[in-house]
């Protein structure tokens, strides 16, 4: 998410790298203590479900990819110092 943030969008800098991972540490701190609690009783039921969450996020990288290359590929974007 970050890789795809800083290549697409590289003018927005450390602001938007942060503004990027916020989602992603915040979602964190809600999935930690949801997991702790569904793993005591129902493990075996429960591992499979958040085993699905990479697969599904590698399905929606794959289809960035996919998509971007079918308009061209990626696209070196030249940052100068001064503001034109």
């Amino acid at each position: 998410m970050l890789g795809i943030t800083s290549e697409r969008f590289p003018r927005s800098g450390a602001l938007g790298l942060a503004w990027w991972a916020r989602p992603a540490a915040f979602s964190t701190a809600l999935a930690g203590p949801v997991m702790a609690g569904s793993m005591t009783p129902t493990a075996r039921r429960t591992l499979p479900v958040w085993a699905i969450l990479p697969v599904v996020l590698a399905a929606v990288f794959t289809l960035i990819h996919v998509s971007d290359k079918a308009r061209g590929g990626y696209r070196i974007e030249q940052i100068s110092a001064a503001h034109q």
